[in-house]
């Protein structure tokens, strides 16, 4: 047989390229399948900081009043037991007037939940 002539490749060797492309698709679509699963996890964990975020946020402080006062307090960097009193004081009044959903003893928490908010 001359070197130009060419034989059709055998049944086993066919069987071996088929086997190994196929092959190389499934390790191709299982790739693709996981990059999907990790950007839609990627996504859901995304909105569940969103969500807690305005849960903390709906939590504390509702409405301009509420931001206006407690902006007055919670630049400074350490409220002083009569700060954080007077804070108390409007946050039971706010929670009055349907400003401000928050504990009165947490005037502290409020001021770290208003200073993350504003970063």
């Amino acid at each position: 047989m001359s070197a130009w002539t060419r034989r059709a490749p055998s049944t086993s060797a066919r069987r071996r390229s088929f086997s190994s492309s196929r092959q190389g698709r499934d390790r191709v679509a299982s790739t693709l399948e996981q990059w999907k699963r990790e950007a839609a996890a990627k996504k859901r964990k995304a909105l569940k900081a969103e969500q807690e975020k305005m849960d903390v946020e709906a939590k504390y402080c509702v409405g301009s009043e509420c931001d206006l006062y407690v902006k007055k307090f919670c630049t400074r960097e350490n409220l002083d037991s009569r700060e954080a009193n007077e804070l108390t004081k409007f946050v039971n009044f706010a929670k009055r007037q349907g400003l401000v959903r928050v504990p009165v003893s947490d005037a502290r928490t409020l001021c770290r939940v208003w200073k993350e908010r504003r970063q």
